[in-house]
């Protein structure tokens, strides 16, 4: 729709009937949530009511669901996680005002044109439920819930977190996190399964974002991250180790391929032991196995700077 005083697109939901107890929790946590200004949040713009329903307008965003995204993307590692940590910042805003989303899954993840993602229908999933009675299954979608909102509804932020866990782990894999050929035997298959770690699935994923994603997935709630800020301090944590040990080892591999041109130009380089025999048969190995030794050779200064004075000098005795 284009508001007509602002000239700006902008989306419109309409809610279905709720009770005046409903409505008036519905409108104060929308109103909450329209003060959060974040780059990755839809926001929302006006809360009124029309004929009896309330209505939202939200920041109209142009895209592709996550959910479509899943389907045909290939999964580049570092982007996979570049959304994810913007989901997580977006989420832990809203974590910090105490409102809970309910109902984090791919398709309320839009990602927009340029390239990052916004959260949409924070705080207003209950109202969203198109079947939503007092005595229908609890609000949100099945495949994302967390097993102790099935077994007796409790909300609180680790809801969203094992949801986050169950994304995250779709967009690393490929594959579900549970599944089941009735909604029944996928409750149940949250209840009670073990989660594969995505390793098993991804080789490119590392111990490390296993263990960020299992923990997420955990089925007591006080084993899982508190809310997803939590989750993003352990994500950005393992990034920063990841790059630290790329950065490492690019260096190594930097400075024993200096080396090994330093040998190569001197054609009186003597044999000294059997480590630099080693490494002149390296001169032709591949990139892993230069990588390997440099990084063993780094970590020993005293061997590095003999063979760089060695390399470097005009005569050998």
């Amino acid at each position: 729709c284009l508001d007509p005083e602002l000239q700006r697109r902008v989306a419109i939901k309409v809610l279905n009937q709720t009770t005046l107890g409903e409505e008036q929790g519905f409108l104060r946590e929308a109103r909450a949530i329209s003060q959060i200004q974040h780059p990755n949040i839809v926001s929302i713009f006006d809360v009124g009511k029309q004929q009896g329903r309330p209505f939202l307008v939200f920041e109209y965003v142009e895209g592709e669901l996550l959910s479509e995204r899943l389907q045909h993307q290939e999964r580049n590692l570092q982007k996979v996680l570049d959304i994810f940590a913007a989901m997580l910042s977006g989420v832990d805003q809203v974590h910090q005002r105490g409102i809970v989303h309910r109902d984090l899954k791919p398709s309320n993840v839009i990602i927009g044109k340029d390239g990052h993602p916004k959260i949409m229908d924070f705080g207003i999933s209950r109202m969203l439920s198109k079947d939503f009675t007092e005595n229908a299954l609890r609000t949100g979608t099945p495949r994302y819930m967390a097993p102790e909102y099935i077994a007796n509804g409790t909300i609180d932020t680790r809801v969203d977190v094992f949801a986050l866990g169950a994304i995250l782990y779709e967009m690393l894999t490929g594959k579900r996190a549970f599944d089941g050929a009735s909604q029944q035997a996928l409750l149940r298959s949250i209840q009670k399964s073990r989660v594969t770690a995505p390793s098993e699935s991804n080789p490119e994923v590392d111990e490390g974002l296993d263990a960020i994603v299992l923990k997420a997935l955990e089925k007591e709630p006080t084993a899982r991250f508190l809310n997803a800020g939590e989750m993003l301090s352990a994500l950005l944590q393992h990034r920063e180790l990841a790059d630290g040990d790329k950065g490492s080892a690019t260096a190594a591999k930097g400075t024993i391929e200096f080396l090994l041109r330093r040998m190569q130009l001197k054609s009186d380089f003597p044999v000294l032991s059997e480590s630099i025999r080693s490494l002149n048969r390296l001169s032709q190995s591949e990139e892993e196995d230069i990588s390997h030794l440099a990084s063993v050779i780094i970590r020993d200064f005293a061997l590095t700077n003999k063979i760089l004075k060695v390399v470097n000098s005009a005569y050998y005795s």
